[in-house]
């Protein structure tokens, strides 16, 4: 098996999200052990919006709620749903 076709499929997916024509972020999913803290939205945002290397853009999710305008953490909450949703469509999961 070739390892590298392996974690293609499997490995941690970004999704890059434009908030400007200069700034682009990215949305990944939580891990397992953080899923459960993303029902906060500034949790969500912590712990999903990373740069282009995979690594945290947000110290905190108290950084986010303090720093972060509304608006953007609107559309950074929304665009974390649809990464979601994408990700967990019905039709997408094998049934056997």
């Amino acid at each position: 098996m070739n390892f590298d076709n392996l974690m293609k499929v499997i490995g941690i997916k970004l999704t890059p999200f434009k908030l400007t024509e200069e700034v682009t972020v990215y949305i990944k999913l939580p891990s397992i052990k953080d899923n459960a803290e993303v029902a906060d939205p500034f949790k969500a945002i912590f712990y999903c919006v990373v740069d282009e290397s995979g690594k945290q853009v947000f110290d905190s999710a108290e950084q986010v709620e303090k720093n972060v305008d509304l608006t953007i953490q609107l559309k950074l909450n929304n665009e974390i749903g649809r990464v979601f949703a994408e990700a967990f469509k019905p039709e997408d999961v094998e049934v056997k």
